[in-house]
């Protein structure tokens, strides 16, 4: 009796860390999707927060599945021409 309670506490355990919220750029893990600079210097990237369990799927299967919390874009200045 006492396995089972200490499994099922396993398991939600599992569940609330596999939604955790994880930033990743360009929406798939390992991919690149930054913009050339503009005339202001910066580049921008696109950028998804997912379930870390999403991340870790898309991680194995190289494929993006539409499971998004919020998405956006960041931009960095890589300096002026």
């Amino acid at each position: 009796m006492r396995t089972k309670k200490v499994a099922i506490i396993i398991v939600i355990i599992v569940v609330i860390i596999g939604q955790l919220p994880v930033k990743v750029t360009c929406g798939v893990p390992g991919y690149t999707c930054a913009t050339a600079p503009d005339e202001q210097g910066y580049y921008h990237t696109f950028y998804e927060y997912e379930p870390l369990a999403v991340m870790v799927i898309e991680t194995v299967t190289r494929s993006s599945f539409p499971v998004v919390y919020w998405s956006g874009s960041d931009s960095y200045f890589v300096g002026a021409r």
